[in-house]
């Protein structure tokens, strides 16, 4: 949800939260300001009648109708001259409520004591709400629809910068050098995000800069000793030897090897996680599966594996060239070596998976873990344990799910497309065995 629709909806919420409440309070005031006047009329009205009285002046000649009681009372005069009261009452003729405010008011008037009532009819408090009711629904209404469209423009210009701002972050990338230009503008807020977001991005390009360099020089300063201990080996091996030395010489050239082969799957890991294998285009994974599994023949006859591929024509990956290779020789590569002594291996290529089983031993480690560096399923074999990292590694930047199962002497590894970057210009599918 936007987030000038949630300020919207949070507004709205207030609103009719808050408003039955002011209701009542504005119902309140409004009738108790109505019967303050009309007590004010009323005394007034009665002050008049007795004003007439001291003057002799007869009182139905102000009454003249009006709902005006005079009389005489005996007795002294109560403390409270002016007494308000208000009845509730059905009226039979008009067939509805009524309520009637009638104020008393006591005077002395040529020594003796007077009473004057009058009264009259005022609104009562369910009409004041009624005839508020509907004007503050109809207030509601207008209320919202400016809210919710004057919202939108409003935003529109007040969160464009901030929209400027995401665009500019969306176009980051840490293999370009350009300096990030966020857009200008005068509030105090996106000043501050704006500021923040430029350091955090020279600092990550700085900290990009430095752990790439160290990579390249720690790959490159490495293959020197390496290449020099395996020529002296190469040299050594060459010389009049014991049996024993040669064994000696043939486990540390099979360690600088596997060195070197460390060192290879770990630069390749870092360029991975600096994302640095763009893909451009989408390359044809069918031929390329074909391709590499023709590669292998040779380490296949060697265990007498049976291999079944169904693979379909066409089938187009938005991946990069290198990393299609990679993923391909690993998960092929991990399907002959952890494979049994004529096995089975079954290759499988839709647009939406790629699919390599092959037979073997139950794992001795969970499946799940397998993907972590370094993690084999037998300590003690010659691997280096990047294999799968590596095929992970490739499936997260390349938007893709990779999934590992072991089930009925089968392992199954699997990796999940993402649709939006495969393309099938066919439907044919072939089938070798």
């Amino acid at each position: 949800m936007k987030l000038v629709n949630k300020f919207t909806l949070w507004f709205v919420g207030i609103l009719i939260l808050t408003t039955p409440i002011s209701m009542t309070i504005s119902q309140y005031h409004i009738r108790k300001k109505i019967d303050e006047a009309e007590v004010e009329r009323l005394s007034h009205v009665n002050d008049l009648v007795a004003s007439q009285l001291k003057q002799g002046i007869p009182h139905e000649k102000y009454a003249q109708g009006r709902p005006i009681h005079v009389s005489k009372i005996t007795g002294p005069l109560p403390d409270e001259r002016i007494q308000v009261k208000e009845e509730n009452y059905f009226n039979e003729d008009l067939q509805r409520e009524e309520c009637q405010l009638t104020v008393t008011s006591y005077y002395e008037i040529g020594g003796s004591n007077y009473l004057i009532a009058s009264h009259d009819y005022v609104i009562k408090a369910r009409q004041v709400l009624a005839g508020m009711m509907s004007g503050v629904i109809w207030k509601m209404i207008l209320v919202i629809c400016c809210v919710a469209l004057t919202a939108h423009i409003v935003s529109g210009y007040t969160l464009k910068p901030f929209y400027q701002t995401l665009k500019t972050i969306q176009s980051f990338s840490l293999t370009q050098k350009n300096k990030l230009d966020f857009p200008q503008t005068s509030i105090k807020e996106f000043q501050e995000l704006n500021t923040l977001l430029q350091k955090m991005t020279e600092k990550i390009g700085e900290d990009y800069a430095s752990l790439k360099e160290f990579s390249e020089n720690a790959s490159h300063e490495l293959q020197t000793p390496l290449a020099v201990i395996r020529s002296k080996l190469d040299l050594l091996a060459n010389t009049p030897i014991h049996a024993d030395q040669a064994q000696l010489i043939a486990e540390m050239q099979h360690s600088v090897e596997k060195l070197s082969r460390i060192n290879r799957s770990l630069l390749l890991l870092t360029k991975l996680e600096n994302h640095e294998f763009d893909p451009a285009e989408h390359i044809r994974l069918c031929r390329l599966t074909t391709s590499t599994l023709s590669a292998y023949q040779e380490l296949i006859q060697l265990k007498s594996l049976t291999v079944q591929k169904q693979v379909n024509k066409d089938v187009y990956v938005r991946l990069h060239p290198t990393l299609a290779e990679i993923l391909l020789n690993n998960l092929l590569h991990n399907a002959i070596r952890h494979n049994i002594q004529k096995g089975q291996i079954e290759v499988s290529l839709t647009s939406e998976k790629l699919v390599v089983r092959n037979t073997g031993t139950p794992p001795k480690t969970p499946t799940d873990e397998l993907f972590l560096r370094f993690k084999k399923n037998n300590q003690s074999s010659d691997g280096i344990g990047l294999g799968l990292a590596i095929v992970k590694q490739i499936c997260e930047i390349s938007g893709f799910d990779v999934g590992y199962r072991y089930a009925d002497g089968w392992h199954c590894l699997s990796v999940i497309f993402d649709p939006n970057k495969v393309q099938v210009r066919k439907t044919e599918v072939f089938a070798d065995a």
